[in-house]
């Protein structure tokens, strides 16, 4: 294999007018173009059978990975499109194995959180192609599929109960997200969004009706499963165990690494003596198609 060096003042990158970014004409789909580093040596690898370019890589200074890094396949199309701030990842393409459609995108800020957005194209149960788009700002759930939008990190109490709109995150147990709405203390519907870092999911979603709750849960390429669960009781959620709810016993003070699904179908967990919140912050770390417009080498 032969290294080619490019000159240093060479700085490949095209800007559309829609800002899509493109470097070595290949289409970075969901880049952030604020993320563009200037690198100081660009390596091309050639093989020297076929004379095409298996990589171009480039590297700051110090000899880091910094900028962009493109593997191609035998046949000169693109297999894995990566982006690097001094070493590290800050942006992942990976096309489908035989063909140019992406099927996975991810976005990192310096810290390793998902930030932008992470997409990915999978074949679902019913053997069609389903696509998910999520957008994180600095590790944080901002947005699903453009259609779903979640406030900053709020729970709210009134007189010590839970009330209204809730969001949070729990870094403890399974490093998911809780999203829902309360009254009066009483959950009336809520989201446990468990979204892992290759982008697969497990979600599970609750509405409350009376002592019957319908349940939904979802995994990614299954069939959601739907259930109706019979419960005792909807429990009280307090900020405190000293409010004063007029003998109510089926009461929960609320912390943010409680099981929450579990708590609501399970009699066992009320009347608990957790302690006040303790907030910690998230640290976490799907799209139409895009296809690479392919160069030969």
């Amino acid at each position: 294999m032969r290294k080619t060096i490019l000159s240093v003042t060479t700085f490949l990158v095209v800007v559309s007018t829609k800002a899509q970014v493109k470097i070595f004409n290949i289409e970075l789909p969901y880049f952030d173009k604020s993320k563009l580093v200037k690198s100081s040596k660009t390596v091309k690898n050639v093989n020297v059978f076929t004379k095409r370019v298996t990589n171009i890589t480039e590297y700051n200074e110090r000899g880091q990975l910094h900028g962009i890094n493109i593997e191609y396949r035998s046949d000169s199309s693109v297999g894995l499109i990566r982006y690097y701030h001094n070493n590290k990842l800050v942006y992942l393409a990976q096309p489908f194995m035989n063909g140019s459609t992406i099927q996975k995108i991810i976005n990192y800020n310096d810290n390793g959180s998902f930030d932008g957005v992470q997409a990915n194209t999978y074949l679902n149960y019913e053997n069609k192609w389903s696509k998910l788009k999520l957008v994180y700002n600095d590790g944080r759930l901002t947005n699903i599929d453009d259609k779903l939008k979640f406030p900053k990190y709020t729970v709210n109490f009134k007189e010590g109960k839970l009330n209204g709109e809730f969001y949070f995150y729990d870094n403890a147990n399974c490093n998911c997200y809780y999203y829902g709405s309360a009254q009066e203390g009483k959950i009336k519907n809520i989201m446990k969004l468990d979204i892992r870092e290759d982008l697969s999911f497990k979600n599970t979603f609750y509405t409350i009706n009376g002592k019957s709750i319908r349940s939904t849960f979802i995994v990614s390429y299954n069939k959601p499963i739907e259930d109706n669960i019979e419960i005792t009781e909807v429990p009280i959620i307090v900020e405190k165990m000293d409010v004063n709810l007029d003998n109510e016993k089926h009461i929960v003070v609320f912390k943010e690494s409680n099981d929450w699904m579990d708590i609501l179908i399970s009699s066992e967990n009320y009347t608990n003596t957790h302690d006040d919140i303790d907030w910690s912050e998230a640290s976490v770390s799907m799209p139409s198609s895009y296809s690479i417009p392919q160069k030969q080498h």
